[in-house]
């Protein structure tokens, strides 16, 4: 019965342990990355570079706008709206990361803030993939509606 308990206490140990391994490695890596983040944005060459990628990324936006907006669906109009007015924020809040962390004189100062800061901007990420999915539903949907009614859409 004492091999059985002694058995079982050190498995139980033993998977704590790599427990613990497994999350102090992952905390390093995660760490590191932060860091290789914090110093592309705060070097002096990307800037330029992210400045012209958040410039296409806008006039993209204002493209996938301008054709939302355009489509007879009310629903996809106003689901296209709504994922570019996401897409614009998201642009907003990651310009708002850049400029902290190239303001900031030391870049690892602000390695509290990013992980929340990037949590934020990937939430507003998956909001839009889910308004871009929705979007598409409903296309679809509206296209299998348009099929079953004839070709000119009006049920007869």
């Amino acid at each position: 019965m004492l091999t059985v308990a002694l058995t079982v206490a050190l498995t139980v140990l033993l998977v704590v342990l790599l427990v613990v391994v497994l999350v102090v490695v992952v905390f390093k890596k995660l760490e590191r990355i932060i860091m290789c983040a914090a110093n592309v944005l705060a070097s002096g060459a990307a800037p330029n570079q992210i400045t012209s990628v958040v410039e296409r990324r806008v006039e993209r936006i204002d493209e996938f706008l301008g054709d939302a907006l355009a489509n007879s669906s009310a629903e996809i109009a106003l689901l296209g709206g709504v994922a570019a007015d996401l897409a614009r924020a998201e642009l907003v809040l990651f310009r708002a990361l850049q400029e902290v962390v190239s303001e900031s004189e030391r870049p690892r100062d602000n390695l509290d803030s990013l992980p929340a800061a990037l949590e934020v901007i990937l939430k507003v990420d998956r909001q839009i993939e889910r308004c871009l999915r929705l979007r598409l539903d409903v296309a679809r949907s509206g296209a299998v509606r348009e099929a079953a009614c004839g070709n000119d859409g009006i049920a007869e």
